[in-house]
């Protein structure tokens, strides 16, 4: 009997692929938390990352889910049953050893607070989105959709000026503290964003280095940071988002749908993880204001970047092909 052709798997292919480097992937010796083995691998969730379930919430029933406790020293590595790794905790004491103080913090948090309010159209087209944040602004380099798919920052970090650059200069310390476990616990999706090669002509300005840029999530008294469960849909497939999450507040734990879990969150903690994979949202935040930080990179930025480079290499080719042809008719 023959065996049938193996479906073309049309995913993106990660650059960089021929020098992956094989490394130890718990060099902090992290608490490791190992799932059920009817959990989805890794690859399942792959294969199935443009699936939405969020219509399908009802047959899971949330009081059964399995507690990730945090450790409030060490970090948490979450695995599943393939030992791949869904999700990577940072507790807000280790951050705190390591120049995050919580003098730096309470200037973030008071910087994030004073940024230029957000226009009514903007607050109204964030309620109807999906994750339900009405104060959410994004910092970024990606592809502007009015510029004819040019690289370049968003347009409500160049609105919000002074203080916008203010906050972003701020959060450097955090993102390369964070970039450096990141480095080190996911060193080839890592690899990737350190060695990005704008084209020509294009002026790189990474604003949550090394993530092309950060979501700020602005919470308050009557409108706390909770996600409504969702995808990060236009994530890079194998990268991870760093989710930072600030303010004083109790509740706010991350929801793994699919994994069928609950990871405990407090205010200082960072958490990577494959937000385009999983569904994820919070559970209420039962006192005080939750503020929150997202850094990624978007899968368009990474493919157009390649998509331009490797057009301008296949004209410098077909140049020199044609300088070499003219040459030997000559000769």
């Amino acid at each position: 009997m023959r065996n049938k052709k193996r479906p073309q798997d049309k995913r993106p292919k990660p650059r960089g692929s021929k020098t992956l480097r094989v490394v130890d992937t718990n060099p902090y010796k992290a608490v490791q938390v190992r799932l059920e083995q009817s959990r989805p691998s890794k690859g399942d969730l792959r294969l199935d990352a443009s699936k939405e379930i969020t219509s399908k919430l009802d047959e899971y029933d949330l009081s059964k889910f399995d507690r990730i406790s945090r450790d409030s020293e060490q970090h948490t590595i979450i695995r599943g049953r393939d030992g791949s790794i869904y999700a990577y905790h940072v507790p807000r004491a280790w951050l705190a050893r390591n120049n995050i103080t919580s003098e730096y913090v309470k200037r973030l948090v008071f910087l994030l607070e004073n940024l230029p309010p957000l226009q009514p159209s903007v607050e109204t087209k964030n309620v109807q989105a999906s994750r339900g944040i009405k104060y959410s602004r994004t910092y970024q380099f990606w592809i502007g959709s009015k510029k004819g798919g040019v690289l370049g920052v968003s347009a409500q970090y160049v609105k919000d000026g002074p203080k916008g650059k203010e906050f972003v200069e701020h959060c450097k310390l955090l993102w390369e503290t964070l970039g450096q476990v990141y480095d080190n616990v996911f060193p080839n999706p890592a690899a990737t964003l350190r060695n990005y090669q704008a084209p020509e002509g294009t002026v790189v300005e990474f604003l949550a280095r090394p993530w092309p840029g950060m979501t700020i999530n602005q919470g308050c008294e009557d409108e706390p940071v909770e996600t409504n469960p969702h995808k990060d849909s236009t994530d890079a497939f194998y990268q991870n988002s760093c989710l930072y999450a600030c303010g004083e507040f109790n509740g706010g734990d991350v929801i793994f749908w699919e994994l069928e879990s609950v990871l405990e969150m407090e205010s200082g903690d960072a958490l990577f993880v494959p937000a385009h994979l999983i569904t994820h949202s919070n559970t209420p935040v039962t006192a005080g204001i939750r503020h929150s930080l997202v850094a990624y990179a978007r899968q368009e930025t990474l493919t157009k970047n390649q998509d331009i480079r490797g057009k301008k290499q296949a004209k410098r080719k077909a140049e020199l092909i044609k300088k070499r042809n003219k040459k030997r008719k000559m000769e």
